[in-house]
């Protein structure tokens, strides 16, 4: 194995035995009770869970096509583009997972060059980011009085206000040229080499694919969509689990964002294990009691998540035999 290829190896395993060992610690800390997960693998909640997840992947194939170009696109195709994606980012070692398989495969099965498609998929995940931040500070206004009197809630507000902004200003960049021209491209000599040439690289990548705001008005409602059927998943596990809890749904809208966030940055594969404490942490201070109720919600959310992945991964095969019979040919 070449030296290149030694370092993402070692970074996946310890990253999957980080998953492994934060699953292990909360099982062991009884947040895995078999009863209710029994409960979620039941034919009816299962059928369900699977059917929203299912909403919730072609809600985001469609805010994917009309960031590329529905016309540019076909509807099937980004379905499964986007099943791969899902896929690899259980499977593959390293970060970037998901986004470089689609990214890769969107560049071969489409007109886009190999910089517009990493635009495309870029500007996807900071719309998403967006829209979660967005979303979870709407609900922080109607969540009840003793959360914002939390000291550890308004960490957590705070928190959630920089990521807010910071993405705010990388989607600007990404969508403005008049914004890149009035300010990073003015400045960004002096913020390094490498720096500028991203800024350019993507101011570039914006003008080249004539993103129109129609477009990017439908995208963006198609991520709101997407974070609140993804929010529904969760309110019907603890109707579940917990029917015992009055949970407003302002918590779930708050904390479920927040968790999103956290299980974005890449730690582990598909965020298996970092989820899970995460979502333990913020159900639990939401609730103001030590709870379970995160950690079977993303258990359930990536459970059935991963089955529609399989899915993906039938795509990637007979993706990769037409590849094969066109060479032959």
């Amino acid at each position: 194995m070449s030296r290149d290829k030694i370092k993402p190896f070692i970074e996946g395993v310890l990253k999957a035995l980080l998953a492994m060992a934060l699953i292990y610690y909360l099982y062991q800390s009884g947040y895995f009770s078999w009863q209710k997960i029994g409960l979620l693998l039941d034919y009816k909640p299962m059928t369900v869970g699977v059917l929203l997840i299912g909403i919730v992947l072609f809600l985001a194939t469609e805010r994917f096509r009309y960031l590329v170009n529905p016309n540019k696109l076909k509807r099937l195709a980004a379905w499964k583009l986007n099943l791969v994606g899902v896929f690899f980012s259980y499977f593959i070692p390293g970060g970037v997972g998901g986004d470089l398989v689609k990214g890769v495969l969107l560049y071969k099965g489409s007109e886009l060059s190999r910089s517009a498609s990493a635009y495309v998929i870029f500007l996807d995940r900071i719309l998403g980011l967006f829209t979660m931040s967005l979303l979870s500070l709407a609900a922080f206004l109607f969540v009840p009085d003793r959360l914002r009197e939390s000291n550890k809630i308004m960490i957590l507000f705070l928190f959630l206000l920089l990521v807010f902004f910071g993405v705010t200003i990388v989607f600007s960049i990404l969508i403005s040229p008049k914004f890149r021209s009035l300010s990073l491209l003015k400045i960004g000599q002096f913020l390094g080499s490498k720096i500028h040439e991203k800024i350019n690289y993507f101011h570039d990548r914006q003008l080249a694919m004539e993103l129109p705001n129609i477009r990017l008005i439908k995208a963006f409602a198609l991520s709101l969509l997407t974070q609140i059927v993804s929010i529904g998943l969760f309110v019907y596990v603890g109707s579940i689990t917990h029917p015992e809890l009055d949970i407003p749904f302002a918590i779930y809208y708050f904390v479920v964002p927040i968790g999103f966030i956290l299980t974005a940055v890449p730690i582990s594969p598909g965020g298996i294990g970092v989820g899970q404490a995460a979502f333990l942490f913020l159900f639990s201070r939401a609730l103001g009691k030590q709870s379970d109720l995160g950690v079977l919600s993303i258990t359930a959310f990536q459970f059935y998540q991963l089955i529609w992945g399989l899915l993906g991964a039938y795509y990637f095969i007979t993706i990769k035999k037409q590849e094969r019979a066109q060479i032959k040919s």
